[in-house]
């Protein structure tokens, strides 16, 4: 017998995994959401536009389904990207630029597959910068 790790948010999104990191939960049927605590400090003070960002490609991550960290990321960004416009945020996909997705292209990734170049860290700005501005 598998002992779950961590205690979903009752009403939320989750994923329950097993120890082994084998998922044994997913409930998806809550509006997906960045955490409304968060939301409520930034517009408490006094921000009236958020942007976040999906997670990029790491190595190890995968890109495809079947990969566990893979999976997670892809789960997680399209959690993001569905709960954007009912909570109040803005969402840069930078998950999504094709140039990120190969953890080992050296013109955009460092050798250890996870911290980006300055022409990766360009590419990530040029998504970015005018959904902030905007």
């Amino acid at each position: 017998m598998t002992k779950p790790v961590g205690k979903p948010d009752a009403g939320k999104p989750h994923v329950r995994f097993d120890e082994r990191g084998e998922e044994t939960e997913r409930a998806t049927s809550a509006s997906p959401r960045l955490s409304s605590t968060l939301l409520q400090a930034a517009q408490a003070a006094g921000f009236t536009k958020i942007v976040t960002s999906t997670v990029l490609s790491r190595t190890n991550f995968g890109v495809g389904t079947g990969n566990f960290r893979g999976d997670c990321r892809n789960y997680y960004n399209s959690l993001l990207i569905a709960g954007a416009a009912a909570n109040g945020y803005v969402v840069a996909d930078v998950g999504a630029i094709s140039q990120l997705q190969n953890t080992a292209d050296l013109t955009y990734f460092l050798s250890d597959g996870i911290h980006l170049t300055t022409a990766g860290y360009a590419l990530v700005e040029a998504v970015r910068k005018p959904l902030e501005i905007a």
